[in-house]
């Protein structure tokens, strides 16, 4: 089943919470599937009320890694908290150090850029992913969509879901975050560069994500080179693999 008519059954409706779903079910080249329940993706979580934190706990998740930079944490008037004695555990893992580095005016540059200058960050969350104790693990940022997207991309990639269909997951987060992007787009006090930013970010084009694949095997040698490159050892490539594909 195509990614795309599969969004139904892997869209998890948490309470307050725009884009969370589960990456499981994507079928391998091989001819195998992504684990339910293993690695999932959302927004921002700090905006879950408690019945949206009791289905995020009710799910199986077990680790958030936020991967959001220091700065925005300082920022956040309601930082996440986990809601049941440490269930799930939190790890704070930046993509970046800080938010504007990279070029503007352009997501796909931007993507091609994190790809080159973020690996240190890349391998602490996907260490982070490997190490996670037994159960889901849920990456975020603040929309879900770009560092989010950049990380769920490695991941499928590394467990050997083709192209397309990581694309068409990408994709899956324009219509997810419509609601999010207008709620933004409606702050009185945004500037006009601003607002072109939101609206400029807010598309997903399954293209842009098949752009960003081929220039991870072209300038990178592919996931699993660029993972050894970014710090991670073999052994926890193969965990990775393991947790991600049943």
């Amino acid at each position: 089943m195509p990614a795309a008519r599969g969004l139904q059954s892997r869209r998890l409706e948490w309470s307050c919470c725009y884009s969370a779903r589960d990456l499981g079910s994507l079928p391998t080249s091989d001819g195998r599937r992504i684990r339910r329940g293993a690695l999932l993706r959302s927004d921002i979580l700090s905006r879950l009320d408690e019945a949206g934190r009791e289905a995020l706990v009710a799910y199986g998740v077990r680790t958030v890694i936020d991967v959001r930079t220091t700065g925005e944490l300082e920022l956040e008037d309601h930082p996440y908290a986990p809601p049941f004695d440490g269930v799930p555990v939190y790890a704070h893992r930046p993509f970046l150090e800080e938010l504007n580095a990279g070029p503007r005016g352009d997501v796909l540059r931007g993507y091609f850029f994190s790809l080159d200058h973020c690996s240190g960050g890349v391998g602490a969350i996907f260490e982070a992913i490997a190490n996670a104790e037994d159960g889901g693990v849920l990456v975020h940022c603040y929309a879900g969509k770009d560092r989010t997207g950049l990380i769920a991309a490695l991941a499928l990639s590394l467990a050997g879901v083709p192209d397309e269909l990581i694309a068409e997951d990408y994709a899956l987060s324009e219509p997810s975050l419509t609601a999010f992007f207008d709620e933004l787009l409606r702050k009185p006090d945004l500037t006009e560069g601003e607002r072109i930013e939101l609206e400029r970010g807010k598309s997903c084009p399954p293209e842009r994500m098949m752009a960003v694949l081929s220039y991870l095997r072209e300038k990178h040698g592919g996931p699993e080179s660029y993972q050894l490159r970014a710090g991670l050892e073999p052994e926890a490539i193969e965990r990775l693999r393991a947790r991600l594909v049943e």
